[in-house]
């Protein structure tokens, strides 16, 4: 992860489109990691406060959630494989627009994944619920506390990562 880490930040100096970053970024961790098996999944954002304009490209991962006035979008359109599983991979690029109160949810599959005593998946369903009763932007928060409540005694058996861009109506 240090080294995918330190490739996205030193080409994303020469790569202005994420998709083409992607690309790269594919390519370098092909070359490092295909012998051995390994691959991850990522999604790529460019983000302007300012206009809220947002460029995503996706490689295996989650689709993030867009989340607009509790209408909640999945942005299921965006496609690319993960990285290091073959060279040359194409990577989409989708550009969207957060207008102000908008949010944009990423999370990974320890996420949906979690899993209680009972041995019960959090899954979608229950993540949509969730942002549809309770207060936000921002949903993040809320949402590690309920997944731990919800849990229970159990621990966690994968990461429960989220990060949340929001955009104020200020």
């Amino acid at each position: 992860m240090a080294a995918l880490s330190t490739k996205i930040r030193s080409e994303a100096r020469n790569q202005f489109e994420i998709d083409a970053l992607l690309k790269t970024v594919n390519n370098s961790t092909y070359n490092l990691t295909s012998e051995e098996g390994f691959f991850a999944t990522i999604v790529l954002t460019r983000y302007w406060p300012q206009s809220g304009k947002m460029q995503l490209a996706i490689g295996g991962h989650l689709q993030p959630l867009w989340i607009a006035d509790k209408d909640i979008r999945n942005l299921r359109l965006i496609r690319g494989i993960s990285l290091g599983v073959t060279q040359d991979a194409h990577y989409e690029k989708k550009e969207i627009s957060l207008a102000p109160g908008e949010s944009m949810l990423f999370f990974t599959d320890g996420v949906i994944e979690a899993e209680n005593e009972d041995k019960e998946l959090f899954g979608n369903e229950r993540l949509v619920e969730f942002i549809k009763n309770a207060k936000g932007p921002p949903w993040g928060d809320g949402l590690i506390e309920f997944i731990s409540n919800w849990r229970g005694n159990l621990s966690a058996s994968d990461d429960t990562t989220i990060l949340e861009i929001w955009r104020d109506d200020n």
